[in-house]
């Protein structure tokens, strides 16, 4: 890289110097990228953003040949209280009838931020606050597009976009102690996760993780945020051989508002780093995990009373990666789990009682 400045250095382009600041300031030599777009449900068209005069109209596009199909949001139309919202951070809900719009988005960790999130309603060019009792994280459509839930000061809740009613989930959620629906910084660095809620398929259900950090150990660090001193910030950071987070798993039943805690077993020293809900939906998978993680448990818990049964067991001498390839199939026949049981990497199919029906990939 020394070497690669001192060239540069060097060069005359058009009989001027190349500077630092066309490198880095100005990126005169950095190469043209797409800036990505989003494929919609129908498999035939994708969406994108044209810019227009000073803002941007989210755009219909058809895959095949790039031919412009229609506008499907006005810039122009996004308003809350007379302020345009920016359409640069948009997500659809699942049926596509809205939008999810992030702003004003705060990094934290590497996988978790926190942003005043909007609801725009592409039919009747609507938008509704998803809250106004400060920014949120992780917003997600329930399955109907009903409602979202989101964290807040380690809290979660539910929007319904009829009523427009804010609900609490959880009330002990506290920095540095109880974290619900959000992960510690272990598994969120870890296991590459940091949202741990999961709608049922029906949106029935609303699973989530509470993690008690209140044993773990803390760590400080000096954050320079632009001022001449530091802030000093301190964590909850659990390293080798210490305390870590104890975890549990919980099921909101939306329509009654009662709350179960999944029988997870006695052992408290174990991750849990991943759930996710099967195609029945009274039935979530968790998937369960020892301290040295080389065994990873699959179990079914039952959605109203929290019973629940060993379906899969996976040892190996070393240890298993957590990945997020677990598939339940749309008939609730069984699932497709990925392993390194034979040493590679492979798929096998299973039926919903854990038995084996056959190993869909194989080779080195």
């Amino acid at each position: 890289l020394l070497l690669l400045f001192v060239l540069l250095a060097t060069i005359d382009v058009a009989q001027n110097k190349i500077t630092v600041e066309d490198i880095w300031l100005k990126y005169s030599f950095m190469p043209a990228s797409p800036d990505g777009y989003n494929a919609m449900n129908d498999g035939v068209h994708y969406t994108d953003l044209e810019q227009v005069g000073e803002s941007y109209d989210l755009v219909k596009y058809e895959i095949k040949s790039g031919k412009k199909i229609g506008v499907l949001v006005k810039g122009e139309d996004v308003k809350f209280n007379g302020k345009s919202i920016s359409l640069g951070g948009y997500s659809f809900s699942p049926d596509e009838s809205k939008i999810l719009l992030t702003t004003e988005s705060e990094h934290i960790y590497r996988r978790s931020s926190k942003a005043a999130n909007f609801i725009f309603d592409i039919k009747q060019k609507k938008v509704i606050e998803l809250s106004s009792n400060g920014k949120q994280m992780f917003p997600t459509f329930s399955p109907d597009c009903k409602k979202v839930a989101f964290v807040r000061d380690n809290n979660l809740f539910i929007k319904n976009l009829e009523t427009l009613e804010e609900i609490k989930v959880t009330t002990d959620g506290e920095y540095n102690k109880i974290k619900n629906g959000w992960a510690d910084w272990v598994y969120e660095e870890e296991f590459s996760k940091a949202n741990y809620f999961e709608w049922s398929s029906n949106g029935t259900y609303l699973a989530y993780m509470k993690f008690n950090e209140t044993n773990v150990k803390e760590y400080s660090m000096d954050m320079y945020n632009g001022a001449l001193y530091p802030d000093k910030t301190t964590f909850k950071y659990p390293k080798a051989g210490e305390d870590n987070s104890i975890v549990s798993v919980h099921v909101y039943e939306v329509n009654t508002g009662k709350t179960i805690t999944a029988d997870i077993g006695a052992e408290k020293d174990i991750y849990i780093p991943r759930i996710t809900w099967t195609n029945n939906d009274a039935s979530l998978c968790i998937q369960r995990m020892n301290r040295l993680q080389n065994k990873i448990e699959l179990l079914y818990a039952n959605a109203k009373d929290g019973s629940s049964k060993v379906i899969l067991t996976e040892e190996a001498k070393t240890y298993i990666d957590v990945t997020d390839y677990l598939t339940f199939l749309p008939d609730n026949s069984g699932f497709i789990w990925c392993s390194e049981m034979d040493e590679f990497n492979h798929l096998y199919y299973y039926s919903n009682d854990g038995k084996l029906i056959n190993q869909i990939t194989k080779g080195n």
